[in-house]
């Protein structure tokens, strides 16, 4: 399951995504962007929740620099 929340956030920031203990995930897209900018960070953080990023031993900064060369 994903939960799905929009927050204002700072501009830097356009979505991140946490794995929760009873095994759901929660996205978090900031509400400041416009539709198209938080579906693409929608689709972005599912990709991590698919490619199974967060059991990853890479640091996020890592992964983060991999995906954003794959988009």
């Amino acid at each position: 399951m994903i939960v799905t929340r929009f927050m204002d956030l700072p501009c830097s920031i356009k979505a991140f995504s946490r794995s929760n203990a009873d095994g759901s995930y929660t996205v978090i897209i900031n509400a400041c962007l416009c539709r198209e900018q938080q579906e693409e960070s929608y689709r972005h953080e599912v990709e991590h929740i698919l490619n199974q990023d967060f059991t990853a031993p890479d640091s996020a900064d890592h992964i983060e620099s991999y995906r954003h060369k794959m988009d």
